[in-house]
Parts: C-alpha cells; structure tokens; sequence
C-alpha cells in the first residue's frame, strides 16, 4: 500500500522514449497506440527498453501475440545492467513461465520453465504481467496470479523493457500496452 504510480505509458505518443529501431530480423516500433516487438528470424531475441532506471518497484503491462508461433518467449526484462546482465520474465505461447539472469554473459535459471493455467495461450491472446522486485526479493505474475516468488540479490536497479525471443519457428509479433510502475513512497 505504500506504493506511488512513479511511470505509465498507453504507447499513444511515439516520442514517449522507447527503443524505436528497425535491422534485418528485427522490428522495434509504436502503432495502434501499442509497442510492438516482431523477430522474422528463428532463434534470436529482441528487446526494446523503457530508458530508465528504477531500483525497487512494482510493474504490470499486458502483452499480446500478435502473430506467430506458440513456442516462442517473451514478456518483461528487469533491473538491466548492459547487454551481458539482467533479469528476464518470460512467457510462452503455451502457457509456460521462466525466470532468469543473465550474469557477465551467462544464464542463470531462477525458475526453469513451467506451466501455468495462469497464462492465456495462443494466439492473440492478451496477459496482463505483473513483476515486483523489492531488494532481493522477486515476485512475478500473470493475470493477477503469483507465478514465483524467489530471492536474488545479483542487481539491485536498472533499466526495464520487453523482448520477443523466437527458438525453432521465426516470425513472431508481440505487442506491449498499458504499462503502469509503482515505487515505493518518496522512491519516486
């Protein structure tokens, strides 16, 4: 309860400072008053950042599949160093859940996959994510239901944003809206 509405974002004005970038497999771009991710490519992953740091908060957006194929990943990284270290929150197409780190470059599995009847599948379905990292303690949600709850004290603060990560099949399209942060009173 202690908590303030420190960010939000309807994706509605592209100037909002996301990642906005175009290369050969991957899209990152604003439409339809949403933040799409799209990857053309098998087995690769790409993100777009929110271009903030933030230590202890409380964040849920939804996030849809927009097109593509159900074994994919994706959803929310968190307290984001560089690219070789972060923690990353993902869902599956088919109703599976990871949590991980990623450490000077090596994966690091806090929670391996599991499934869930918390997570809508398929295609064009819509799950509102929730992750709440306060310290070292790491809660992370779908649709109002507490996945896990673990430890971890490897990064304290970061930056945030979304990924689309394909594995075997490419061509995959995930949109992000509404997100909404919350930090603690006077965090703001």
């Amino acid at each position: 309860g202690d908590f303030a509405l420190a960010y939000e974002d309807d994706f509605s004005d592209p100037g909002s400072g996301w990642d906005d970038a175009f290369d050969r497999y991957t899209t990152k771009q604003y439409g339809n008053n949403k933040y799409y991710i799209e990857v053309t490519t098998s087995n690769l992953v790409a993100w777009g950042l929110a271009n903030r740091d933030v230590a202890d908060f409380r964040l849920e957006v939804d996030a849809a599949q927009e097109a593509g194929p159900n074994n994919n990943g994706y959803g929310v990284l968190f307290r984001f160093q560089d690219r070789n270290n972060f923690y990353r929150f993902d869902i599956s197409g088919d109703g599976f859940f990871l949590l991980s780190k990623f450490h000077n470059g090596e994966w690091v599995t806090l929670v391996p996959w599991t499934a869930s009847s918390a997570i809508n599948v398929g295609g064009g379905t819509n799950n509102r994510l929730g992750v709440e990292a306060i310290g070292s303690r790491i809660r992370i949600y779908s649709n109002g239901k507490l996945l896990a709850d673990v430890k971890d004290n490897t990064f304290t603060h970061g930056n945030f944003g979304f990924f689309a990560s394909t594995f075997s099949d490419p061509n995959l399209t995930i949109s992000y809206d509404d997100i909404k942060l919350w930090t603690p009173k006077g965090e703001e």
